[in-house]
């Protein structure tokens, strides 16, 4: 059992929320290595607020054995501002990579998010004051650990954006080696965009990512009056 878990206290990372994290977990896994590793891991978390975002009482089991991590069930985090669902497996390091983690993510109002998503350089601009939309995320994770593919679709509907918005998004990613020599693409078109004042019926874009530092990006848009 755990109480009080502080992790900006015991996590070396920038802005990472503030708040105290209470629950219990049990662990009864071991290996030789990390691809043999068998066992069950079990942790719950309860009611709390992280940085002022209200987190629902959430649970996950793990089970680990045959060169893979699992899910057991189905694994729930909801919180004030976002919803997540995971299941499935996936494989550990230097394990089997044939299996698929699969998960879901809904943030039903961007605005709960806007402390996050405003300006890295300008954390109070008045972006971070107007900004609104929904977002659903549905993707699968597959490989291992250690070299993760994701495949992954995004769904977003009335995003306004300190006085950009648009009526739709539909972007889809499909990315390999994910944590290290990643390859893939990224593809998005938005629909009925306003952006700098200028209507547009929909706006494109194309990222291809050739390895870790090289990327070709392309923008198109259309307007039926042009």
């Amino acid at each position: 059992h755990f109480s009080g878990l502080n992790l900006a206290q015991i996590v070396s990372a920038p802005k990472l929320p503030t708040g105290m994290i209470s629950g219990q977990y049990q662990v009864d896994a071991a290996g030789p290595s990390a691809a043999d590793i068998k066992g069950m891991a079990n942790l719950e978390i309860e009611r709390t607020d992280i940085d002022g975002i209200r987190v629902y009482p959430s649970k996950a089991q793990l089970a680990f054995g045959d060169g893979r991590m699992r899910i057991v069930d189905t694994l729930n985090v909801r919180t004030a501002a976002a919803r997540v669902v995971a299941w499935g497996a996936i494989g550990l390091p230097g394990g089997r990579g044939d299996s698929l983690l699969h998960f879901t993510a809904i943030v039903d109002s961007l605005g709960g998010l806007r402390r996050y998503l405003a300006s890295v350089n300008e954390p109070d601009s008045a972006a971070a004051d107007s900004l609104t939309g929904y977002v659903e995320v549905r993707g699968t994770l597959g490989g291992t650990l250690d070299k993760l593919t994701l495949i992954d679709s995004v769904r977003a509907a009335n995003l306004f954006m300190n006085g950009t918005s648009a009526d739709s998004v539909v972007a889809t990613m499909s990315i390999t080696d994910l944590l290290h020599a990643r390859r893939g693409t990224v593809a998005a078109t938005a629909g009925s965009v306003v952006l700098g004042g200028v209507e547009l019926d929909s706006l494109g874009a194309r990222v291809d990512i050739e390895d870790s530092t090289h990327v070709r990006f392309r923008l198109g848009a259309r307007n039926r009056d042009v």
